[in-house]
């Protein structure tokens, strides 16, 4: 097993920006990490450097202890799984799964070991002597698996490696990784730009242009988000998001823009008193889930009066896009009802409990 330490790596792309910006970040022994952010972000280059693929322009990479910047890919004792799985095509699912092996020249009857308990735990036992074509997505991706484990190594790292399968097979693809690392306990490195595939990390790094912006728990990205660009990035449909101003009435605060003036709780009132929000231009946001229909939850105050643009029925829930909110149009998902219509007037009340206030320039969470 490993602790992988990455200190303050820098990769140099270009001579005017780095791709990667003073990345600082400790994994611990069996941990599994997610990495998640939008393409071009570097996630992938990370994971390159720890396996050697790549060079780093500056700061250190270690494993145990041992500082890895110069080892060779092969000497390092990780086990990397690509988005595309380049399995041999002319070599069966036991040949594939035992290709790296038997290039190390490992006795054949450890081989033999090797792969019958790899594909015992991967459900591939049927499938030992067939060839890639006649496999499905799922199966390429469980020898794709096989391959690597069955090198024992001490860190596994998992690049997009569900991103060319339908969502079905994600769906079940990723509790099957989950599974796996669970019974293996080998330190696992995975990443993605799937804000939903990142939800099953023991951890996430939010990334963004070269750039760590948070690290935290699944549910404290989600809850307690650090900046407007986390928020907006983790969770599906997006964060809603407004431009308006914080002002006083009465001993009381409210939020306002545009067709819209809402009350800010007590707690969250009283931290915006202590920082100076009072009169400030911010940036409000607050999630779909956030919004109830007024016959479940009246709440006269706090209310938002639309037209609805577009439902999307998922069946025990819609989706409503409204029109003709502050700055733009939001998102609602609420119960479904059948009276939820195209075109129809909608109120519907507003938790602000659930709200966020993100400051306008720095983008970065007040309350």
């Amino acid at each position: 097993m490993a602790k992988v330490v990455l200190e303050h790596i820098y990769k140099q792309s270009s001579v005017d920006e780095p791709t990667i910006q003073d990345f600082h970040l400790e994994i611990q022994d069996k941990e599994f990490l997610v990495i998640v952010g939008p393409s071009g972000c570097g996630k992938s280059t990370i994971l390159r450097m720890l396996a050697g693929l790549e060079e780093i322009s500056d700061g250190t990479v270690s494993i145990d202890g041992r500082v890895m910047n110069h080892v060779e890919p092969k000497d390092r004792n990780i086990a990397m799984v690509f988005q595309s799985h380049a399995l041999y095509p002319h070599m069966t699912v036991y040949e594939n799964i035992a290709f790296g092996l038997k290039m190390k020249k490992i006795d054949e009857k450890e081989i033999n070991q090797r792969v019958r308990n790899a594909v015992k735990m991967l459900e591939l036992e049927s499938y030992l002597d067939q060839r890639p074509k006649s496999l499905s997505g799922d199966q390429h991706q469980r020898v794709a698996l096989g391959r690597a484990m069955v090198r024992e190594p001490e860190l596994f790292l998992l690049d997009e490696p569900l991103s060319n399968l339908d969502e079905t097979l994600r769906v079940h693809m990723r509790a099957e990784i989950r599974k796996l690392h669970q019974r293996l306990g080998t330190t696992t490195i995975y990443v993605t730009h799937n804000q939903t595939e990142a939800m099953m990390g023991d951890r996430v790094v939010v990334m963004k242009d070269g750039v760590i912006q948070q690290i935290a728990t699944p549910s404290e990205l989600y809850h307690h988000p650090a900046n407007l660009f986390v928020a907006r990035f983790m969770g599906s449909p997006a964060m809603n998001v407004l431009d308006g101003f914080v002002t006083e009435e009465d001993g009381l605060l409210f939020f306002v823009t545009e067709g819209v003036r809402w009350g800010i709780p007590m707690e969250k009132a009283n931290r915006l008193r202590e920082k100076g929000y009072i009169g400030r231009n911010v940036t409000f946001g607050i999630r779909p889930e956030a919004f109830y229909d007024e016959s479940e939850s009246p709440n006269r105050s706090n209310v938002l009066v639309s037209e609805i643009e577009m439902v999307e029925n998922t069946g025990s829930e819609m989706y409503l896009y409204l029109k003709g909110v502050g700055q733009g149009s939001m998102t609602a998902r609420v119960k479904a009802r059948s009276e939820y219509r195209l075109g129809s007037q909608l109120t519907l009340s507003v938790n602000m409990d659930q709200a966020y206030i993100f400051d306008i320039e720095t983008e970065e969470t007040v309350v």
